[in-house]
This record gives structure tokens, sequence and C-alpha cells, in this order.
């Protein structure tokens, strides 16, 4: 089912460029023109609830693609992102000669059926079923390395259920030559083998030319054929330029894939770091396999769109300070040029298996239209939450988050920033869709650690300051809500970044102002850190080298101030002159973050400015 959602203004940010600024418009009133420039500008969005990462029958699935989506209607799923195995193989070859020498365990896969059929048939069930998206992906596994041997039983290939998510390749060609051991022949990397595989060729064709002209006739045949034995085994079209048989490559691989990937266009994202059915020891036939968690590749890779923050079961990477959070606090100090963002896997192969059902695990995605571009839009921006669905009709909804700016008003969403000079708000507005979870916990996450947490009812809603934030360094927002029911959901940030109010009427609004004929209510300030105070108006004692001002008879001479060289760390205030003629007062102010002018009347000059959390003590006289 299709929600939609209703007075969603315009959304400016810092970190996002994909929504325009509303132009222009036909009015009749000035005040319509009014209402118009200061009120939001309603967005024609929707939220489609997506089931990312299913297997059908072109590899490991149970059910054909047509199959998948009739169910999906039947539990109100409006796509799918369909992510078959693209090649499952597994090699182990006598080394010097492992590429031809070798025991292959396989199993079906989409370039084992074939990529072009696979694409043809999910265009063929979008035209047939177009109330469900079907997005064609694949789930890459691009390497594995071998430790042991096979002569002492302790054979393992490591890593072999790291996978990635690609997602967007259109092409038959793209899936073909994806960066994976064991695969199609690439001119890719050929540049990279060519001179051993030159070498054996060489060698092989000279002695060709020996048993040709009869000399030593066996040696240079047995020569020729080891020579070309060695040329075909370091043939340099190779699908990858990593093999399996030097150790670990470490997360190079992996990089490669999303390199290859985004650089045709494709979303990449890192599937089940931490669940318990892709990590651990198996076998693949005779063959042992050993994948260790590793959340850590977060950190060691860039360029990926995202990573699986929602599974059956919680993800220790998503919680609050881990993973994620450490990703986030990187790209808003400028060491990450994209931000991460997060999804939720369903993992499905079939029903019930591992106890998997269809949507099960959701993605719900805001988008402008109901088409596969926007859906990937979407997906690459961040404009999504993940949710688990433990009730087959009900799960956890976020209608609203947002962190807003209540001077201005602009406020930015998941996946979008805000530029501020307040202390930021956020919105809430959390639900259940089919009313079965009735309580829920909502925590907010400021980068990386929770500044609030309250149970509350549902539907629920809700607006929050947060007081506390520095407002001197950008930060993030995300949400997390758990019912006691078992569900979850997870939000992706809203990045907030602050900047100094400059305008000149915020600046003199919060003076602190002062009754005619009084003085104002102040706290005495602390000693000041200024090397020299302000000169005080007449009568003032000139600087050092000069002479006092000339004296009334009535009056004393004046004397020199005495002013003290500041001591670390203690500052001694200056000695000031002798006090002021009748009629005058003097007002100490330590001010926080604000420029202080003269007054009064109808324009202020200014007189000094402080930055925010700066010690400044000014000496005023007024009349």
């Amino acid at each position: 089912m299709i929600r939609n959602r209703q007075g969603r203004p315009q959304r400016r940010g810092i970190l996002s460029s994909k929504y325009p600024i509303p132009g222009t418009r036909l009015i009749l009133l000035w005040a319509g023109m009014i209402l118009f420039l200061f009120s939001p500008v309603a967005w024609a969005e929707s939220q489609l609830d997506l089931v990312l990462d299913v297997k059908s029958k072109f590899s490991d699935g149970c059910l054909s693609i047509q199959n998948m989506v009739e169910l999906a209607q039947r539990r109100n799923i409006q796509g799918l992102v369909v992510a078959d195995h693209e090649r499952v193989s597994l090699e182990y070859g006598l080394p010097p000669l492992e590429r031809i020498f070798k025991k292959k365990e396989s199993g079906p896969s989409v370039l084992e059926n074939g990529a072009s059929t696979y694409l043809a048939e999910i265009r063929q069930v979008n035209e047939a079923f177009p109330q469900v998206l079907v997005i064609p992906g694949v789930e890459s596994a691009p390497y594995y390395y071998w430790t042991g041997s096979p002569f002492d039983g302790d054979l393992v290939a490591h890593n072999w259920d790291k996978h990635l998510l690609v997602v967007g390749l259109n092409a038959s060609a793209e899936y073909e030559q994806l960066p994976t051991l064991n695969s199609n022949a690439s001119w890719a990397y050929y540049d990279r083998f060519l001179w051993p595989f030159a070498a054996y060729l060489a060698g092989g064709v000279v002695c060709l030319v020996f048993f040709l002209r009869k000399k030593r006739p066996r040696l240079s045949l047995v020569g020729m054929g080891l020579f070309f034995l060695f040329a075909f085994n370091a043939h340099p079209l190779r699908s990858s330029p990593f093999d399996a048989y030097h150790g670990d490559a470490g997360t190079a691989p992996y990089q490669e894939t999303i390199d290859y990937a985004t650089g045709r266009g494709a979303l990449t994202f890192w599937n089940h770091l931490e669940s318990p059915t892709a990590n651990g020891d198996k076998t693949a036939g005779s063959m042992k396999l050993s994948t260790p968690v590793h959340p850590e590749d977060l950190l060691l890779t860039e360029g990926y769109t995202g990573f699986q923050v929602m599974d059956d079961a919680p993800v220790p990477a998503a919680e609050p300070g881990k993973e994620w959070d450490q990703l986030l606090l990187q790209y808003v100090d400028g060491q990450r040029k994209h931000p991460v963002w997060g999804y939720g896997a369903n993992d499905y192969h079939c029903e019930d298996q591992d106890k998997h059902k269809l949507g099960a695990v959701r993605t719900v995605v805001s988008v402008e239209k109901n088409d596969i571009q926007s859906v990937l839009d979407a997906l690459r921006s961040g404009r999504m939450y993940a949710v688990t669905q433990p009730a087959e009709d009900s799960h956890l909804a976020l209608d609203r988050f947002a962190v807003a700016d209540g001077v201005t008003e602009k406020f930015a969403e998941a996946g979008s920033g805000l530029v501020t000079t307040d202390f930021p708000e956020v919105s809430l507005e959390v639900r259940s869709t089919g009313g079965k979870e009735t309580t829920a916990t909502v925590s907010i996450i400021r980068s990386g650690r929770v500044v609030k947490r309250e149970s509350v009812a549902l539907p629920y809603k809700a607006n929050w300051r947060d007081l506390e934030v520095d407002l001197e360094k950008p930060v993030f927002y995300r949400v997390a809500v758990e019912s006691p029911g078992g569900g979850r959901l997870l939000s992706n940030p809203v990045f907030v970044k602050f900047q100094s109010a400059t305008s000149e009427e915020n600046q003199v609004a919060s003076v602190p102002q002062k009754e005619k004929g009084g003085s104002p209510g102040v706290t005495e300030p602390r000693p000041p850190v200024v090397s020299e105070p302000q000169e005080p108006i007449a009568p003032v004692a000139k600087p050092s080298s000069m002479q006092s001002a000339p004296t009334a008879p009535s009056q004393p001479s004046m004397t020199q101030p005495q002013i003290k060289e500041p001591a670390a760390p203690k500052v001694e205030p200056p000695v000031m002159a002798p006090p002021s003629p009748a009629g005058t007062s003097t007002l100490l102010v330590r001010l926080k973050s604000l420029a202080i002018r003269k007054g009064p009347g109808g324009k202020f000059d200014e007189v000094m400015t402080a930055q925010r959390d700066e010690p400044l003590e000014v000496v005023r006289t007024t009349t």
C-alpha cells in the first residue's frame, strides 16, 4: 500500500542538491505572496515498501521471479530487488598449474544461466505485474583465498561469504565483466599478466622451431609442450586481478568491485557483515569454508552506497557509536566524500527457510514517482528507513523524521542536510501500519550518542529541541525505534551544520536591555583574559606617552591610570582614575558570541566583538 505524506515542505540542505527551490508564481494578493514565501511547500512524495536481497530459481532460491511477485502482492510489498548470486564457483588447483589441474565446485547463478536471460525475465515480469516493481541486482562474492593443503586434510577457503549487493547494472555485459574469481574472460587486466604469458609463449615457439629443424626433436617436443602448457595457465584474459593462492588480499578485491559498479552508475551495499547464516564455518561439497564477521571492512573501503543495518537479528555495526556512526562522523569531518546509508536486507531464499519470510525485513523509500529510477535515486540518496515486520500485516512506520531551524523554519529530512544558526528541533511521527504495535521505545541518536530515549504510545508525534548540542561543529541525527513485539526501525541520518548569526538584527536583539535610569541586573564577570582594558570616556587618562587631561581649578588633578600587566593564570583588574563626575555610571558586561555596540539611538556602532565561549570585559561609561 502506498502511503501519501501530506504537508511536506521544500527540502533545503547543504548536502543535497536534488530538491529545487520553488520559483516565482503568479499571485493576486500581497497577503497571498507573503503566505507563499514564508510557508512550507508540499511535496508529492509517497512511501514504498521494498524487499531487498531476495533469491530466485536463477541461483539458490525456491521460487521463480513471477511467483515471488505474486507473493509480494499479497503482502503489500510494492517493490523487490532481486539479488541472485552472480557466480557460484570454488576452485582449487595444484600449483604451478593451478588453472589446469584443479577441482571445482559450482552452483546455479546468474552467469551460469545467462545474464541476458535473467534481465529479460525481469522485464517480462515488470510488464505483467506493474503493481510491483522488480529491480535487477546480483550478490557478488568477488574473492576468496586458500590455506592448508588437500594432502594434510586442512584445506580451507576463506572469505567465501563476503558479499556485496550490486543494484542497477543495465546491460548483460556489465554483469558478465564483474571482477570475480573464476568468471568470464576479460581484457580489463591483460596488461598485468601479459609478460609471463608472452615469455612462456615465446619459449614454446623457440622449441617448435628446434623441433621443425630436427634439432634434438624429443627434447624440443617436451619443451614445447611444457612452455605452451604454462602459457595457457598464465593466460592474461582473467576475470579478476587477484588469485586465491597468495594469501589474503584484504579489502582490495572488494574495492575493485565497488569501483567497477559505481563507475557504471550502479549501487553497492555490503551485505550480512555479521549475520550468523553467512559467517562461520561451512562446507561446499568436500571443501571447507570459513568467513569471520567483518564489520571493519566498512571502514577499510570507500565509495559504496551503504550496508545492511537491519536483519532478522540486530546488527551490531548499527548500534550507537559503532561502525556506522564512525563512518558518518568521518563524513561530517570531511574524511569521506559520501555518507554511508543503511538499508534492510531480507536475505530471502525459501519461505520459512532459516525462519525467513518474504517481507520480514523491509526498506521503506520516499519517492516522487512510482518507477524504478525513482527507487534507485531514493536508495542512492538515503531517503529510506529499514524496518522489520514480525507480524504478517503490521510493522512500525516512520511518517516523519525532520530536523528544523526554529527561526527560519527550514528543515531537512533523512538523506539531506540543514544549515542553521539555532539549536535544532527534531520532529518525529511514528505509528504502526496495522495497529499491532501499541507502544514503542524511541531513541534519538546524535553523532553516535543517544541523547533522548523514551517509551511512548503509538501513534506518536513529538518535537524535541536539542539545547545541549555543540554549535561549533557539524553533527548528524538518526532515529531508532523498538516495539515490545520485536519490531525494529532504523532511520538514515540528517546532517546539520551550524553557522554564526551575522545579521545586525540578531546581534542587537540578543543584548540585555536596560531600563532608563537604572543598571542592568548582570552578574560580575570573572577576571578578563584580554591584555588591555578599553579606554574610558572623559575624564580619561591618555596612554602612557601622553600627559593627563587638564584639570579645572575646582577639581584635583587627574592621575594616570595604573595598568598592571596581566599575570597567568590570574589577571589583576586595572586601577581606574577617580570616580567620574556625578550623573555617570559604569557598566561591566560579559557577553557570549555577541557584538557589543554603542547606544542609545537608532543606529548602533560596533565597539567590540567576541567569539563564542571567549570571556570579555567591556568597560563602558554611560550618562
